[in-house]
């Protein structure tokens, strides 16, 4: 063969060989590309779920926290109802309570306001002294009564009724929280003629305060 044929068989075959290669070399880049575009498009597509997923986590997560405050806040509100309606009740039954205790008070001032019309000489005594000595019939003995004059302008004197005891002897506390009187009754030359006790029940508004708070 010719050496100008050769030559040209050569550089026909280096030709082919390059296109052959560069085919390959297109495909081989061409796939790479694709399989990039796919493992992107599937890293994309995880991230894309698994952010849904902590945003939904999220919704739910904010969805009973608030659930739970309004709950605590309803709750709240019920107490605070609950509070209110027994504040009320209270002040209501206090001002039923003034109102009972304004009668028995009233009662016992009109009481009182008529003994001591009805007896000029009485005297209020205290519990104790009339469970020491009134009560008790073994030391009534013991209990004093004097009149004395406390001279006033010009000639007049003003006459008060003293009730003593003329020895001590172990005191009695009181029992009850009655209003005792000691009546006392002299004639007109200011002689003792006798005595009596009269008892106003002051301790009903202590028997009212325990029932209304039993």
């Amino acid at each position: 063969m010719k050496k100008n044929s050769i030559v040209l068989i050569i550089g026909l075959m280096s030709l082919a060989l390059i296109g052959v290669l560069a085919m390959q070399f297109y495909f081989l880049r061409d796939s790479y590309r694709q399989k990039s575009q796919l493992f992107d498009e599937s890293v994309n597509a995880a991230l894309t779920a698994v952010a849904g997923k902590l945003e939904r986590r999220e919704v739910v997560d904010f969805a009973k926290v608030q659930q739970e405050r309004n709950i605590e806040k309803s709750k709240q509100e019920q107490a605070k109802q609950q509070q209110l309606t027994e504040q009320l009740q209270l002040q209501t039954q206090i001002e039923n309570l003034r109102g009972k205790l304004e009668q028995i008070y009233q009662k016992y001032k009109l009481e009182e306001d008529r003994l001591k019309a009805t007896y000029p000489n009485i005297i209020n005594i205290e519990n104790w002294f009339y469970e020491t000595y009134v009560k008790r019939t073994q030391y009534q003995d013991l209990v004093e009564i004097n009149i004395v004059k406390t001279p006033t302008n010009g000639l007049y004197y003003q006459e008060d009724v003293i009730v003593s005891a003329t020895k001590t002897i172990p005191r009695i506390e009181a029992k009850d929280d009655s209003t005792r009187f000691l009546i006392v009754h002299i004639d007109d030359f200011k002689r003792l003629l006798g005595k009596s006790i009269v008892a106003l029940p002051q301790d009903l508004i202590q028997n009212y305060l325990n029932e209304f708070l039993s």
